[in-house]
């Protein structure tokens, strides 16, 4: 389990389409995104260890809808634009010892309602 602080910023563009528009908006969405680790910096899985980096930057594309101007249900897939932690595995010493990097790259579901 991870624990971030996650500060998204989007730049968003709202289609228009006549008959839709008066219930559904449909948008497109793209921007930055910072997130901090507050969680374990260190942690195990069977035979390696995770060492995760204390921020790191990702790209965030999405789309989404408004419904009657209120609701709003948005989809994006979080791209990483970096390494987002070291993976070590086996025992330091052994033939098949070795270091990889990794990335978390996510899908995040967000639904709003705006007043």
């Amino acid at each position: 389990t991870r624990q971030t602080i996650d500060v998204p910023l989007f730049l968003r563009y709202e289609l228009s389409l006549p008959v839709v528009n008066k219930f559904l908006e449909p948008f497109i969405a793209a921007g930055p995104q910072w997130s901090w680790n507050i969680g374990d910096k260190k942690f195990s899985l069977d035979y390696g260890d995770y060492n995760v980096k204390e921020s790191n930057l990702s790209l965030n594309l999405g789309a989404g809808i408004i419904i009657l101007d209120h609701v709003q249900v948005h989809a994006n897939y979080n791209i990483a634009l970096g390494k987002t932690s070291d993976y070590e595995n086996g025992v330091e010493g052994a033939i098949d010892y070795f270091t990889r990097k990794s990335k978390t790259n996510t899908w995040q579901i967000s639904v709003a309602y705006m007043f």
